[in-house]
């Protein structure tokens, strides 16, 4: 099954898959120590496995996502997974444009230097590679 599939989706599952992009994705990507990278809709899919990759690359990880129980269960399984990791979370609903500014106020209180990477994945669904 695929991942909308009645399968539960899981590392399992993933490695099932073969991918058409993401082969050696991980191995290619450099360390990362002292770049920071900002990730919308990371609560699931391709956005939490890119904050993975990233903590697991040594970055400073910033996780963009509406206040939710899927975040705070994301946050604490990256956690957890990377209790020295450099995880934050700073609420951002994408559909309210206060909710965005105050987020946009607090991202450069975290990022004072700027970020790396801006990962623009909230709402990105369908994507054909079920590797992801």
């Amino acid at each position: 099954m695929g991942c909308c599939g009645s399968t539960a989706w899981n590392e399992e599952t993933a490695k099932a898959f073969k991918t058409v992009w993401y082969n050696d994705f991980e191995n290619n990507i450099p360390i990362c120590t002292d770049k920071v990278i900002a990730i919308t809709g990371c609560t699931t899919g391709t956005g939490y496995q890119l904050a993975k990759c990233a903590l697991k690359k040594e970055a400073n990880v910033i996780m963009l996502n509406r206040p939710s129980k899927r975040h705070d269960k994301a946050f604490n399984n990256l956690k957890e997974l990377f209790p020295k990791g450099n995880l934050t979370y700073i609420p951002c609903d994408l559909t309210s444009f206060e909710s965005v500014r105050s987020a946009a106020k607090e991202l450069n209180v975290h990022a004072e230097n700027g970020i790396d990477v801006l990962a623009c994945n909230a709402a990105v669904m369908a994507f054909p590679d079920e590797a992801t």
